[in-house]
């Protein structure tokens, strides 16, 4: 299971890097996770729109569903595609489908309403559950059909509901709005990176990859959060970032550990944590 970064700014966009986006691709099936604004214009570096096999949106704040408008009117206007699945919490993208005066652009989208539960998507199963956040917002678990685990949070605060999605996963792609502490205002609904950095300790996941990061915080920051939080297999998502999911061996439970080295913004691939206290 490949995932592409499409972006990853919380908020609005900054230059050069969208919203929430990100392509996963298995076995010949394209998922796009959160179509926010300014996704599109990376999704075309990877794919053509018709290439898209179905959405999945976790919510409908327009950071995360934005570009669902011109991502059908590229397929409906542009290539003339056959209706889109797009799967979604009940009501998130009616305002964004409204948008449009071209009737045709919002019959280009399948809208299957989604809650928590399964749902299989070609060859990825997808766990959906709610999580905490200003609006109904869903977090996701995709299992390939080999057994790699790829999990997200969405924009959401602490809760067992994102323990129980996160638990094992080779790749857990975490909202981390701020480098470290959430206005008082944000608290139960938002994470900094030393909550997501305990997260995927709790989880025992394999890599973490912090993302919705707002237009004004540190990215290195960010990163030195969730060292200090005890987690260092870590990077900040950025567009065009290319990782695999890989099933995971058997007895690899190792606690992820900071090991003592630096923490660099680089595109190498992915390590686990070193053990060890």
């Amino acid at each position: 299971m490949e995932l592409v970064v499409l972006g990853g700014s919380g908020g609005w966009p900054r230059p050069e890097q969208g919203c929430s986006g990100y392509l996963v691709e298995h076995d010949g099936f394209r998922l796009l996770i959160d179509p926010g604004y300014g996704v599109l214009g990376e999704l075309l570096r990877h794919c053509e729109p018709a290439a898209v096999d179905a959405v999945l949106i976790s919510h409908g704040h327009p950071d995360h569903c934005a570009d669902l408008n011109p991502l059908l009117r590229s397929r409906v206007l542009g290539a003339n595609c056959d209706r889109l699945p797009v799967l979604a919490p009940h009501g998130a993208v009616d305002a964004v489908l409204a948008l449009d005066p071209l009737a045709s652009v919002a019959a280009g989208a399948d809208v299957r309403p989604v809650a928590a539960g399964s749902v299989t998507l070609g060859p990825l199963a997808v766990q959906a559950a709610e999580l905490r956040h200003h609006v109904l917002t869903l977090g996701f678990r995709i299992t390939s059909d080999d057994g790699a685990v790829l999990a997200y949070t969405a924009d959401s605060g602490d809760s067992g509901d994102r323990l129980e999605l996160a638990r094992n996963a080779g790749l857990l792609i975490a909202e981390a709005s701020y480098p470290e502490g959430v206005p008082a205002e944000d608290a139960p609904y938002l994470s900094d990176a030393a909550q997501v950095a305990r997260l995927a300790s709790d989880a025992d996941v394999d890599h973490l990859l912090l993302t919705h990061l707002m237009p004004f915080a540190d990215p290195f920051m960010a990163l030195v959060q969730s060292r200090a939080a005890g987690f260092d297999a870590v990077e900040v998502a950025r567009p065009g970032l290319r990782r695999t999911v890989e099933p995971r061996p058997d007895a690899t439970w190792l606690p992820r550990r900071a090991a003592a080295r630096v923490i660099t913004l680089t595109n190498s691939r992915p390590r686990r944590a070193a053990s060890g206290s």
